[in-house]
């Protein structure tokens, strides 16, 4: 029965290794086009992996000397603004000096000019009391044409005077 069962496989094999054969015969070529073509795009692609991974190190390389030279920019930046502020704090403070000492000598001119308006304005106070008192006591003891008449020779010699 085994040799029954063999007899019989025999077409069969036959014609799976004719075909087979034909198959491997006119299928090796576009399969070997395939396979290589499969290849070749795996090593495009591989090869392009490599230039992106060698771009993007370069890349990184570069943002990481931007970034120290942004540091250094920055420490930079922020000497010069130090030494900036310290250079207008200074003119701030010598403008400042200056303007108080302008206004102490304004405000010295200021008090002797009212310290002169305030004697002045007592003399004149002082003047017409004694004006009073001396026309008070010549009346008392006087005419009124010589009283005018000293009053108005007093008035012109105090009026000179002052």
């Amino acid at each position: 029965m085994a040799a029954e069962g063999l007899s019989g496989l025999i077409p069969y094999a036959v014609n799976f290794s004719v075909v087979f054969g034909a198959a491997v015969y006119f299928g090796r070529a576009p399969i070997r086009k395939l396979v290589y073509q499969r290849h070749e795009h795996q090593r495009d692609l591989i090869d392009a992996a490599a230039a992106a991974k060698k771009s993007a190190e370069k890349r990184f390389l570069e943002v990481q000397e931007s970034m120290k030279r942004l540091t250094e920019d920055g420490r930079r930046i922020l000497l010069e603004a130090e030494v900036d502020a310290k250079s207008e704090a200074e003119q701030i403070l010598k403008r400042a000096d200056s303007e108080v000492t302008r206004l102490a000598k304004d405000a010295e001119r200021i008090l002797v000019n009212e310290e002169e308006q305030q004697a002045h304005s007592i003399r004149e106070q002082v003047l017409d009391m004694a004006l009073e008192r001396a026309e008070k006591n010549l009346r008392t003891g006087m005419k009124r044409e010589d009283h005018g008449a000293i009053i108005k020779a007093a008035k012109r010699k105090l009026e000179a005077e002052a």
